[in-house]
């Protein structure tokens, strides 16, 4: 962002932007929650035998069964 906004006229903004980054990664709407809370969660929704049907890594597939009420 830098190296555009020294080609602007007179690069005034330069450094300006430099927080972004890690004002994003510490933001509290920017930490992921666990595993066992996104379980609770769906518990909490009225799903039953919840659990987290895939992991590798970083990443995970959970989910449970709910019953439509028609």
């Amino acid at each position: 962002m830098n190296e555009k906004l020294r080609l602007i006229e007179n690069g005034k903004d330069v450094g300006k932007y430099d927080s972004l980054p890690l004002n994003y990664k510490n933001a509290e709407e920017n930490q992921p929650s666990t595993l066992f809370e996104n379980l609770d969660g769906l518990i909490q929704a009225g799903f039953y035998d919840v659990d987290c049907y895939y992991k590798y890594s970083i990443y995970c597939l959970f989910g449970g069964i709910k019953r439509m009420n028609r």
